[in-house]
C-alpha cells in the first residue's frame, strides 16, 4: 500500500482542484443557491432566537413526525412552504478548515479505492486500463451516491444531484487516470 500514497495523495489533490474550479470558477453551481425576496425579515426573524448551528425543518413535525397530525402542523404543512435550512456559524467564512477537511475526505475516498483495486486482485504491473476502470468507478460511486437521500428526503432539487454527479464523474475519472499512471510496476 505504501506504494499506492503517491497515486492517493495526488488525486485526492485533483479532486480538490476540479472541486474548486467547479463550484469558485467554473458558472454550474452558482445559480443552484437562490435568493429569497423576503430575506431581510427572515434574518431579523432568525436574529431574534439566533439558533444555534444546526439542521432545521419547517414546519417542524417533533421527532419521528409526532406532530404531524397536529391541526396546526398539518395546516402549515399544507399551506406551506415545506423545507429545510441549514444555519452555519455567523462571522467571516474561514475557507482553510473546509478546504483541508474537502482534501481529507479525497483522501479517505482515495484510500479506499486504492484498497478495493487492491482486493480485487490488481497486481504490481496491472494495466491502465483494468486499474483505472476499477478505481475510477469506486471512487465515483462513493463521491456520488451518498448524496442521493438528500434529493429524495431533503428536498435538494434533482438538478443540484446532477451537477455533483458530474463533478464526480470528473473527480473519478481523474482518480482513475493518476491511479493507472502511477500503479506500481
Amino acid at each position: 500500500m505504501n506504494d499506492l500514497l503517491l497515486p492517493i495523495l495526488l488525486s485526492s489533490a485533483a479532486c480538490l482542484v476540479i472541486s474548486i474550479l467547479t463550484w469558485r470558477v467554473l458558472p454550474f453551481h452558482a445559480r443552484e443557491h437562490r435568493y429569497l425576496s423576503t430575506e431581510p425579515e427572515l434574518l431579523a426573524a432568525l436574529r431574534q432566537s439566533m439558533p444555534a448551528p444546526g439542521i432545521y425543518s419547517f414546519p417542524y413535525r417533533g421527532l419521528f413526525g409526532a406532530n404531524t397530525q397536529r391541526h396546526d402542523v398539518a395546516a402549515n404543512i399544507q399551506r406551506g412552504p415545506v423545507g429545510y435550512i441549514v444555519i452555519g456559524k455567523s462571522g467571516s467564512p474561514n475557507v482553510v478548515g473546509p478546504l483541508v477537511q474537502h482534501y481529507l475526505f479525497f483522501l479517505v475516498v482515495s484510500a479506499f479505492s486504492a484498497y478495493i483495486a487492491l482486493k480485487t486482485g490488481l497486481k504490481d504491473g496491472a494495466p491502465f486500463d483494468k486499474v483505472f476502470h476499477i478505481v475510477a468507478i469506486v471512487s465515483t460511486m462513493t463521491l456520488v451516491i451518498g448524496s442521493t437521500p438528500l434529493s429524495i428526503w431533503f428536498s435538494r432539487p434533482w438538478k443540484s444531484w446532477l451537477l455533483q454527479v458530474i463533478d464526480g464523474l470528473a473527480c473519478g475519472a481523474a482518480t482513475g487516470a493518476l491511479f493507472g499512471w502511477l500503479w506500481p510496476l
